[in-house]
């Protein structure tokens, strides 16, 4: 925004004549009642009919108030737009071409989590090991993060495709080996994913399932996706596995626009800001539950730890641990002591639980480990 092209006295005849002197691209909507707003930081004018007229310019730039980290019911979705944009931007894709990403990629580059979510999300057992506390606590805090960081994403897609920015779905990235058995990336083509679909039907139909989270939670999900990737390579050869996406389509020209309108305020540690907003509703959230646990009285496992006096202080620590940008990096074993994470298991029924479970082997005690979609 060239601010310097203006001079006092200037009148300009229209909203689009201003957008030419300030050498900026004509938005509607939000975004030019933004522009406006933060334009009082540089000048001060007046509108007359539609002309508007500069009355000063300002030697000091005002300091700039950001609403969207005061309580701002599009707190994120500025901010996630902005980094999706960045990323888009440094794939420039053919017109038939998509390019996909991992759900958990895409909470780490829009600053929802940090480098210990993935590790701990796909390695419950040896966490709770690490940190001494029951594998209970731990889907407790996945169960409410995941759910939180999925919605907050998927309002900034949904967003942006109202926009026209994209178009965007779930599908599935196929990582292949070339000749030199060099792996690449291939986003699934519609033909793809219908084999990729049949494929996954016919193993869960030999394995008695209709559902990939009861596989999951029978503890067959590594069998399911080496039974089916097996199957898969008698199509394509060269595969070496495959995982779910987030699928975008759009023009890169149209990212690029977009990218140039964003301010250089707004460029200034977005993701941090992103990181810090989030943990800290994730902190109201925490504090709900307890609360409402509290308040309902409810006579079940989990609700007997929501309301406990543990359950703020536990919660806030683990959800730290995956979420909170300054975490420290966490390093797991590559084993883990079942009969010590099994104990701590049994502690939690035997503290939050109203029924007796001396009939219970100590083998029921297994809980499996977080879903990995």
């Amino acid at each position: 925004m060239k601010i310097e092209n203006l001079t006092e006295g200037m009148i300009l005849k229209n909203y689009k004549e201003l957008c030419s002197v300030l050498e900026i691209e004509p938005i509607g909507g939000n975004k030019k009642q933004s522009l406006l707003k933060d334009l009082n930081r540089y000048i001060k004018y007046h509108k007359e009919g539609n002309k508007f007229v500069i009355d000063e310019i300002y030697k000091e730039v005002k300091e700039k108030v950001d609403k969207r980290f005061n309580g701002n019911n599009t707190k994120y979705a500025d901010d996630i737009e902005y980094l999706i944009l960045t990323l888009l931007d440094k794939f420039k894709i053919s017109k038939d071409e998509k390019v996909g990403f991992s759900k958990n990629f895409l909470y780490s580059y829009c600053g929802l989590s940090n480098e210990n979510y993935r590790l701990v999300k796909g390695n419950t057992l040896k966490f709770s090991q690490l940190i001494d506390m029951p594998v209970q606590t731990i889907n407790e805090c996945f169960e409410y993060t995941n759910n939180r960081m999925l919605k907050t994403l998927q309002s900034a897609l949904n967003r942006m495709k109202r926009q026209s920015f994209i178009t965007w779905g779930n599908g599935y990235n196929m990582v292949m080996l070339d000749e030199n058995n060099e792996q690449y990336l291939k986003v699934a083509t519609i033909e793809d994913e219908k084999n990729i679909l049949s494929i996954e039907r016919y193993i869960m139909d030999e394995m008695g399932t209709m559902n990939k989270r009861l596989i999951f939670i029978g503890g067959q999900w590594n069998s399911f996706k080496s039974k089916t990737n097996a199957e898969l390579k008698k199509i394509y050869p060269n595969l070496y596995y495959y995982y779910d996406n987030i699928s975008f389509n759009y023009n890169n020209k149209d990212i690029k626009r977009a990218l140039n309108q964003y301010e250089n305020g707004i460029k200034t540690d977005v993701k941090n800001k992103v990181n810090d907003k989030f943990s800290k509703s994730l902190d109201g959230t925490i504090k709900r539950r307890h609360e409402r646990a509290k308040k309902e009285g409810l006579n079940n496992l989990l609700d007997n730890y929501k309301r406990s006096d543990e359950y703020p202080k536990e919660q806030g620590k683990i959800k730290n641990v995956i979420v909170k940008r300054d975490s420290e990096k966490i390093e797991l074993k590559n084993s883990y002591d079942k009969t010590k994470v099994k104990s701590l298991q049994k502690t939690f029924y035997d503290k939050y639980s109203n029924k007796t479970y001396e009939q219970l082997n100590f083998n029921d005690f297994d809980i499996v480990e977080d879903i990995p979609f």
